[in-house]
């Protein structure tokens, strides 16, 4: 679903013009990041992780150090919002600007906070 929301806003971003919403570097993170989740969580790994600690812990590492990064670099919400019916678009952008301080927006700052979580962790 999420995914399909993000095809759908990025091409009403793309339509839009150029340099606005997402950039293309963006739009692969976040395929990549799509990617390496289903990669960890629905392929033949997964079977695999009840058996074995091994490869569960592959599972986080994936997910952990790949994906998350990919996603928070991919910065989505703007697209995922522009996905939403015209009826959800105004209302749940509101609610992100009032929710959403603008320096949490930055990626840099989502791995930091990342970083020190995995670290406390």
């Amino acid at each position: 679903l999420l995914s399909r929301l993000y095809a759908r806003g990025l091409g009403r971003v793309w339509r839009a013009g150029a340099g606005r919403g997402a950039a293309v570097w963006q739009a692969w993170c976040f395929g990549a990041g799509v990617l390496v989740l289903f990669l960890a969580l629905a392929s033949p790994l997964d079977a695999l992780s009840g058996e074995s600690a091994a490869a569960h812990m592959v599972q986080h590492m994936l997910v952990m150090n790949l994906a998350a990064p990919l996603l928070a670099l991919a910065a989505p919400a703007v697209v995922v919002l522009n996905g939403l019916p015209a009826g959800y678009r105004k209302p749940l952008g509101g609610l992100w600007r009032r929710l959403d301080p603008p320096p949490l927006r930055h990626p840099g700052v989502a791995w930091a906070v990342y970083a020190a979580a995995l670290w406390a962790w």
